[in-house]
């Protein structure tokens, strides 16, 4: 059996999902870990499919031979960065090579403590504000060779995402949104091709999906207590970091970009333009994604972002929302 899997073997393990044969999988892989069942989903997405063990271990099945690669990274860096930042991080202890029922592998760490951000219920916390700030200047001040990364691995802004756009994404674009819809994404490609304040941030290690799903919040004191999912980490533009902050809200987005410049973080003339620009870039990303790998259960929700989101819909842009004074938050 290849140990790549197949299109029929990543659609099984989200829509045929077996928590006892992934269990059964578990015990076999590892020796001496004991049974791990009874197994709990916890949720899935583009790359995972997430399970909790009855010992409170976390596994992330990946969904995709693209997947493991980037959990492989991940699982690298997050061992070299865990001195370098005060919140908690998920701890990789456990590796599961491909195997039947785990046919993209897997990766294991203790249960981070903590419950997701909820931003129905987050008002405006000047503090939380504060605590996000803090971790983002101490991730993007990380020096890439203290951590094993170098030069080569600095990304060009958001022009590889649009470069890499498959002939097939292109193709499901005309049938889902008609001639006129791909006319108005072909101009928005093509000026995202030409922009030139793209080509001018200074690269930093950034989280690559700061969004608030991936936020743990301290149910008590309600600061932040853990950040999760490093698999897009790298080295490249910081102000992906607060593009995806504005889905909690673009008031939010801005009174963390106040504090973390206020706290010393370096920003320059086009950063509020890159937020934006990595903000309409973001689903199509995703779209990029979910065609590539094969995921069809994702697609009616990535279109629907796409047809919601910034590039087909109006919304105003970043650096066009009045900006406010810190001060108003709540502590």
């Amino acid at each position: 059996m290849s140990n790549q899997g197949s299109a029929s073997e990543r659609s099984d393990l989200l829509s045929g999902f077996d928590l006892d044969a992934i269990g059964a999988a578990i015990l076999d892989a590892i020796p001496g870990f004991g049974d791990p069942r009874p197994l709990r989903k916890l949720g899935d997405g583009f790359h995972s499919v997430v399970v909790e063990t009855s010992d409170e271990i976390v596994f992330r099945l990946s969904r995709s031979p693209a997947s493991m690669l980037l959990h492989r990274r991940e699982r690298e860096l997050l061992n070299r960065i865990a001195g370098f930042v005060s919140v908690s991080m998920p701890d990789p202890r456990w590796v599961i090579h491909p195997r039947p029922g785990i046919p993209f592998g897997a990766v294991g760490y203790p249960k981070v403590a903590g419950n997701p951000l909820n931003p129905a219920q987050l008002g405006h916390s000047k503090s939380l504000a504060s605590d996000i700030a803090g971790f983002l200047l101490e991730l993007h001040g990380i020096e890439p060779l203290a951590v094993g990364l170098s030069a080569r691995d600095v990304e060009n802004a958001g022009r590889p995402i649009v470069r890499e756009l498959h002939r097939s994404v292109a193709a499901v674009l005309r049938q889902e949104f008609g001639g006129q819809a791909v006319e108005r994404i072909k101009r928005w490609l093509d000026s995202v091709l030409a922009d030139e304040k793209l080509l001018q941030p200074t690269p930093r290690l950034r989280h690559g999906d700061f969004w608030y799903g991936n936020l743990l919040i301290d149910p008590a004191s309600g600061a932040l207590a853990a950040v999760l999912d490093f698999e897009n980490a790298g080295i490249g533009d910081p102000a992906l970091d607060f593009a995806t902050l504005r889905y909690i809200g673009d008031d939010f987005a801005r009174t963390v970009l106040d504090l973390y410049v206020a706290s010393g973080g370096a920003v320059d003339d086009n950063f509020a333009h890159r937020i934006q620009r990595h903000w309409e870039l973001r689903e199509f990303d995703g779209l990029s994604h979910v065609v590539l790998n094969d995921l069809s259960d994702e697609l009616p929700d990535q279109l629907r972002k796409l047809r919601d989101g910034p590039v087909m819909s109006t919304q105003p842009r970043f650096q066009d929302v009045e900006p406010h004074s810190i001060s108003r938050g709540s502590a």
